[in-house]
């Protein structure tokens, strides 16, 4: 058929069901506001996906074996250092390469440097006291990882799904609150049916029909002769 429009292309609050909506919401508000989130679900699933796809770009990458030798060599003139062979040297470079896989150069560079200022550390770091206080950035660039990843997989999930589709606003309103989050808009009150259905009928208003209302009985009550 011609002039449907594709569901990539759709609104999501269009696009996707209720519970993928709320699946996608609950990945969401790891890595955006309130407010953006609502923006995001007025976009089709093409446009979120290019945002997602920006978003994961900006994640700083995992430092480099270069930058890890880099910050390390700044903490080796202040620490006393045992004589150890070339071979052990590099052994020992290894194992905080592989103990610190995963901690960008921004926060293995701020480890350092609050090791380095801390009066009670007389040695030099071993990896665990640097991935220790490492452990709020390799945390929070997995969530957001985790979270974009989850979003996207939401969106082809959602896609693939044809079950009945509601205002997006309650189910939105409910992931935020359950996370913990503010809801900046008003949400309006689910209604119990739609506006233009007609009260039932009172037992003494039920409606005549056009057999009733021609009736020997009927039109004797209006002075007609049969």
């Amino acid at each position: 058929m011609t002039g449907l429009v594709p569901k990539e292309n759709q609104p999501l609050q269009i696009a996707l069901s209720a519970s993928s909506r709320t699946s996608l919401v609950s990945s969401l508000v790891e890595i955006a506001s309130a407010t953006t989130v609502r923006e995001l679900l007025g976009q089709s699933p093409n446009s979120l996906r290019s945002w997602l796809a920006d978003q994961r770009a900006k994640i700083p990458r995992p430092a480099t074996q270069a930058q890890i030798s880099a910050h390390l060599a700044k903490l080796i003139p202040h620490y006393w250092q045992p004589d150890m062979t070339d071979a052990q040297m590099r052994s020992r470079f290894l194992d905080f390469c592989f103990d610190l896989e995963g901690v960008t150069e921004a926060g293995l560079e701020a480890a350092c440097i609050a090791y380095r200022r801390e009066p009670k550390n007389k040695f030099f770091p071993t990896p665990g006291a640097l991935l220790e206080l490492c452990k709020d950035d390799i945390r929070e660039r997995m969530v957001k990882i985790k979270a974009i990843d989850n979003a996207a997989n939401a969106i082809t999930v959602g896609l693939a799904k044809s079950d009945d589709r509601v205002s997006p606003l309650p189910s939105v309103a409910e992931v935020l609150l359950k996370h913990g989050k503010q809801v900046p808009w008003k949400v309006p009150p689910v209604p119990d049916g739609p506006d233009d259905e007609a009260p039932a009928p009172k037992p003494d208003q039920r409606p005549i029909t056009d057999g009733l209302r021609d009736s020997p009985l009927a039109r004797r009550s209006r002075g007609e002769s049969e």
